[in-house]
């Protein structure tokens, strides 16, 4: 999935089609939605079959069950990051990749410190969630930027030198 959304949208941002663009996205927005939600369900469903292969017993089904909101988070989360690499936005996915990392970091140490083995499931899906927030509020912040700006599609490398460089001094929103 992010690998032809990945190409869907770069051929159409490579020829300059925000049509195309906006419908690549839109689609790719779906099915990401729609994979996440099968993914999810699946696994809550075999969560009791899934723990007695895995562990021998169903004592750890309640922990595959919480692991099926980090399905679903990663699974939406990527189709976001292949929306940005196909925009060929390096800048954006880069910060996303070490911001995510370091908030992943954040989050998961004290759990871990605190509960033991006990914390590995909500640890992983508190790092999904940190992921899937910071995508949420960082394409926000982009359509704040692009209506702010008055342009219904304003990305990376459309942007003209000034107003990267009043976006990045005199953050707007």
């Amino acid at each position: 999935m992010a690998v032809s959304g990945v190409r869907q949208i770069a051929e159409a941002a490579g020829i300059g089609d925000a049509a195309r663009i906006a419908r690549s996205a839109k689609a790719l927005r779906r099915i990401s939605l729609v994979l996440g939600l099968l993914g999810a369900l699946l696994l809550a469903a075999l969560a009791f079959p899934v723990s007695n292969f895995t562990f021998g017993d169903s004592q750890h089904a309640g922990g595959i069950a919480l692991l099926c909101l980090a399905v679903f988070l990663r699974i939406v989360s990527s189709g976001q990051n292949a929306l940005i690499q196909g925009l060929r936005d390096i800048a954006d996915l880069a910060r996303i990749n070490v911001l995510t990392g370091f908030f992943g970091t954040v989050v998961s140490i004290p759990l871990i410190y605190l509960f033991d083995a006990q914390a590995i499931a909500p640890t992983v899906v508190a790092i999904a969630a940190v992921t899937s927030l910071y995508l949420v509020v960082q394409q926000t912040d982009r359509r704040t930027r692009a209506a702010n700006v008055g342009s219904p599609v304003w990305q990376g490398r459309d942007r003209p030198a000034e107003a990267r460089l009043v976006l990045t001094v005199y953050p707007v929103g």
